[in-house]
């Protein structure tokens, strides 16, 4: 399914979650998520609305030694996105 570009709207995000396959049960279960896998340490998911991903790592930052949060990419009013899928 291909998204439909809103400005000011989130394009995609990312997130860390220490186990990908219980992610991808819930949230495929939950929201009907559906997902790609990118090797053992990522995956990729779409929703129809928002596009974005989960890496293998600590779900907290005080598991880690640097953090972990959300990446959060979002568009300006008139800017274009720059990458083809």
């Amino acid at each position: 399914m291909q998204n439909t570009h809103v400005d000011r709207a989130i394009d995609y995000i990312e997130f860390t979650a220490p186990d990908l396959p219980i992610i991808k049960k819930f949230y495929g279960d939950v929201f009907g998520w559906s997902f790609q896998d990118w090797g053992d340490e990522y995956v990729s998911f779409s929703d129809g609305r928002v596009d974005g991903g989960f890496s293998r790592g600590a779900a907290h930052a005080s598991e880690t030694k640097t953090g972990s949060g959300p990446l959060v990419i979002s568009t300006r009013p008139g800017s274009k996105p720059s990458r083809k899928r």
